[in-house]
């Protein structure tokens, strides 16, 4: 029972570490990095790329012409039931996009919050109890 309990200490120990560094990779990335990828600007890149029509990612997504058009020129964001059309249409990494879209959603939401990482060093600790 001591072994479990110390296992558990060691790898909350861990956790917390990583999530340190990893807010400390996230501060560099925001100050010397690009932002995150702007999804319509990429889903018209990419539709225009492989000559589709709006009709047809606007299918594959399951929204109409006017909800895509808006995405792509910024007005309406993407959102995060639609990522699996686009993986699937344009044979892109699932993961890779949700992780992209939740950066964005991450920056337009937080982004200048000064206490941002703080609380999300805190949030991260209580869910890893």
């Amino acid at each position: 029972m001591a072994e479990n309990f110390q296992n558990k200490v060691l790898n909350s120990n861990i956790y917390f570490l990583f999530l340190t560094r990893l807010s400390k990779v996230i501060m560099i990335i925001n100050k010397e990095m690009e932002k995150p990828i702007e999804f319509g600007k990429f889903i018209h890149g990419l539709r225009k790329e492989k000559k589709y029509s709006l009709k047809i990612v606007a299918d594959k997504l399951g929204i109409d012409i006017s909800l895509l058009s808006k995405i792509e020129n910024g007005e309406r964001q993407l959102q995060s039931h639609m990522l699996n059309g686009l993986s699937e249409l344009f044979d892109l990494d699932y993961k890779e996009m949700q992780i992209q879209l939740l950066n964005q959603k991450i920056e337009n939401d937080y982004g200048n919050e000064p206490f941002f990482i703080e609380s999300l060093e805190k949030y991260l600790r209580t869910v890893s109890k």
